[in-house]
């Protein structure tokens, strides 16, 4: 019971701990986290509100389990850091953290927000990978909005752009990124530059 700040597959032990922070379980505005919840407790929130309810079964339990399995297989860095307090985290796995709760609740549509927000290049491509992978490896239909134009139409299928809030050019991603004159105009993009990587 979320109201209560029960956490399902939390211990008896763990319940002083949850009372203790109850007043404080707020999400966190920016990374969407619950600071004070452990890494695999915001992750299980997911499951919880996919649900409706706590898990009582046995059936249930291992279908959680396993959800929390597809997920670690994809951010190893939250299995590694499963116990830690989710406002410990560092701001790569704090982006991975929401991504991985709402694919708890195995969605057929994931929308994404600017993805890239504040994370170093290399911790935004392997995030783009992973997104990647969810796309290609579980068939979940992505939506990305995100300022990194190159970094997405690299795993995009289809793209469209905006300019001042309005549709201006839409496409197959491939299309989009190889026309040298919409990549200048419309993405910042030199190809001359392209070309040089």
């Amino acid at each position: 019971m979320l109201g209560r700040r029960e956490v399902p597959g939390a211990g008896a032990a763990d319940a002083h701990r949850h009372d203790r922070h109850h007043r404080r379980a707020r999400p966190d505005a920016v990374r969407l986290t619950f600071n004070e919840l452990t890494a695999e407790e915001n992750l299980r929130i997911g499951a919880h509100l996919r649900t409706g309810r706590r898990w009582r079964g046995r059936a249930e339990r291992a279908a959680v389990a396993a959800d929390l399995e597809r997920i670690y297989g994809h951010f190893p860095k939250l299995r590694q850091r499963s116990r830690q307090a989710a406002g410990s985290l560092s701001g790569g796995e704090q982006q991975m953290l929401p991504i991985g709760r709402a694919r708890m609740l195995r969605p057929s549509l994931l929308l994404l927000d600017e993805p890239s927000l504040g994370l170093a290049p290399l911790v935004t491509r392997e995030l783009f990978e992973i997104v990647r992978a969810v796309n290609e490896e579980e068939r979940t239909t992505v939506i990305v909005v995100e300022q990194n134009a190159q970094l997405a139409l690299d795993v995009a299928h289809r793209a469209h752009v905006l300019e001042a809030g309005r549709l201006v050019l839409s496409g197959p991603a491939q299309q989009i990124r190889e026309d040298g004159q919409v990549a200048e105009v419309y993405l910042g993009v030199s190809v001359h530059s392209r070309k040089a990587r």
